[in-house]
């Protein structure tokens, strides 16, 4: 379609903890690491979160395929990340060897068909692949599959990392909301003013159970 080739022009960026299930979805701009370190210090505090901290205590094996551009990430990552950053490279030609990445980068992108399909169709427009929301869709779809994804032992990604289910307030991305901004006392307003405000629902805070809202 004429989306789906919108998006070959658009790369995307799929991680997966292999020891939880967690995973990590970004909409990159480009390939290589130039002007990515953004991208370099997300990256770094989505393996915090994971119970990856670096620095001296820190001991990961990353896998990635052969290709320069991602090559050049892992090191970036892996300088800014610190502690012993194993690299693991599958040998050219086994593609058995990217059966993991293969299937998690399937699994992403049929929710977000799913989560697209269903924004469309309640707010009855067509998005174009370039869409801010849509950067913050495949963020959440990622979040959402890791703490909420059931998986064959009954727990998901979330309580196999942390030992207990995750459970916070969610409506649909996209949802239109009314929230109170953080921070705010009731001093900051005339005595006829409304405490809320209104937005647009884009999932949860990495690592709190605060809400991200759209204004």
């Amino acid at each position: 379609s004429t989306r789906d080739a919108e998006n070959g022009k658009n790369p995307v960026l799929a991680m997966k903890d292999e020891s939880t299930g967690n995973r990590y979805l970004r909409a990159v701009g480009h390939n290589g690491v130039e002007g990515m370190d953004w991208l370099v210090k997300d990256l770094h505090e989505e393996l915090k979160s994971w119970g990856h901290m670096g620095g001296t205590a820190g001991n990961i094996v990353v896998k990635t395929d052969g290709e320069a551009s991602i090559v050049a990430l892992r090191n970036a990552l892996a300088r800014y990340h610190g502690g012993a950053v194993t690299p693991e490279v599958p040998p050219t030609g086994e593609s058995q060897a990217h059966g993991s990445a293969e299937d998690n980068g399937r699994r992403m992108r049929n929710l977000i068909k799913v989560y697209l399909d269903q924004l469309e169709d309640r707010a009855k427009i067509k998005l174009q692949s370039t869409g801010p929301i849509l950067l913050w869709m495949r963020r959440w779809v990622a979040m959402a599959y890791s703490r909420f994804k059931v998986g064959a032992d009954g727990k998901t990604p979330y309580e196999r990392q942390k030992g207990r289910k995750r459970v916070l307030e969610v409506v649909p991305i996209g949802e239109f909301v009314r929230f109170k901004p953080l921070g705010e006392i009731a001093s900051e307003r005339k005595s006829l003013e409304s405490s809320w405000s209104e937005g647009v629902w884009l999932g949860h805070a990495r690592g709190s159970s605060e809400s991200v809202v759209g204004t």
